[in-house]
C-alpha cells in the first residue's frame, strides 16, 4: 500500500516529454492521407483537454506528495489556483489561502456523518469559534477512536487496484472526466499515508516538541504550541480520510465476498 514505490510521476513525465513526438508522428500520418483541416481540426480540439489534462496532472502529483508531507489529506480536488501556485515555498500558507473556507470545511465535517457524535460537534463549533488548542485536542481524540474502530476496514482496502484503475482513467481520458468521487478518492490515496505516518510518528518527550502535529505530545497532554485553524483542519481532513477508506474496505470485502459466493453456486 506504499504510493511511493509507484512509479507514477515518473511515467507521467515520460509521457510529457514523448507528447511532442507523438503530435508530431499524428501530423505525419494525417498529412500522408491528405485530409482536409475541417476533418482534423476537431481531432486536435479533442486531443487539446486531454494534452492539457496530463501535464496539469504531473503538477497535481507533486503538490499532492508535498500536502501529503505536510500533513494535509486531501477531501476533494485542488483548487486550480492552487496548482498553479504550487512553487511557492510556504504550502501551509498556500493551503491556508485556498483550502480553509467555511464551505469546504463544512462539506469534510458534513461527509464525515458524525451527526450524532457530541465531542466532534463540539470539536468543530469549538473550530468556528477560533479556540484551536481546545478543538484539537478534541479532533485528536475522535481520529484516535476512529482509527481504532476502522483500523480493520482500512487495511481491507484493494488500495493499488482502485489507485491504478483510477490513474488508467486518466492516462485515457485526462482528470477532468474523472467525477467528483474518484478525483477525491484519488487524491486521497496520494496525501492519507504519508499524512498519517507523520502524524503518529513517536517522539522523545525529553526532546523538542516536534514542528509537525504529533498525535503523542497532543493526546499526552504535553503540547505547549498554539495551534491555528489550518492544524485543525488537518486532522478533521485525517478523520474523514480514515472514514472513506473504511468504507472502501467494507466494499472491497463485500466484493470480495460475493466473489467467493459466486465460486461456490457454481
Amino acid at each position: 500500500m506504499d504510493h511511493s514505490e509507484m512509479p507514477f510521476a515518473e511515467a507521467i513525465n515520460a509521457m510529457k516529454r514523448n507528447l511532442p513526438i507523438i503530435l508530431s508522428s499524428f501530423a505525419e500520418t494525417i498529412k500522408d492521407y491528405a485530409l482536409p483541416y475541417e476533418r482534423i481540426e476537431p481531432i486536435i480540439t479533442n486531443l487539446k483537454p486531454l494534452i492539457s489534462s496530463i501535464t496539469t496532472l504531473s503538477k497535481i502529483h507533486r503538490l499532492a506528495e508535498s500536502m501529503g508531507e505536510h500533513q494535509f489529506v486531501l477531501t476533494g480536488r485542488i483548487p486550480r489556483p492552487l496548482i498553479e501556485d504550487s512553487a511557492s515555498c510556504d504550502l501551509d500558507e498556500k493551503l491556508s489561502e485556498f483550502c480553509m473556507s467555511d464551505e469546504q470545511v463544512n462539506s469534510t465535517v458534513s461527509k464525515c456523518g458524525l451527526i450524532n457524535d457530541a465531542a466532534f460537534q463540539q470539536s468543530i463549533r469549538a473550530l468556528y469559534g477560533g479556540l484551536y488548542n481546545l478543538s484539537i485536542i478534541g479532533l485528536v481524540s475522535i481520529l484516535d477512536r476512529t482509527l481504532s474502530e476502522k483500523s480493520g476496514q482500512i487495511k481491507n482496502v484493494n488500495f493499488n487496484t482502485r489507485y491504478k484503475s483510477i490513474v488508467r482513467q486518466i492516462q485515457e481520458k485526462g482528470d477532468l472526466y474523472l467525477d467528483d468521487l474518484e478525483a477525491e478518492d484519488y487524491l486521497l490515496f496520494l496525501t492519507y499515508p504519508e499524512a498519517l505516518k507523520l502524524f503518529g510518528e513517536d517522539s522523545d518527550f525529553t526532546a523538542e516538541e516536534p514542528i509537525l502535529l504529533n498525535r503523542h505530545w497532543i493526546m499526552h497532554g504535553r503540547t505547549t504550541k498554539e495551534y491555528t485553524r489550518l492544524d485543525c483542519v488537518k486532522v478533521l481532513n485525517m478523520i474523514y480520510g480514515t472514514i472513506r477508506l473504511a468504507e472502501l474496505g467494507e466494499q472491497d470485502e463485500m466484493a470480495a465476498q460475493k466473489g467467493i459466493s459466486n465460486i461456490e453456486s457454481d
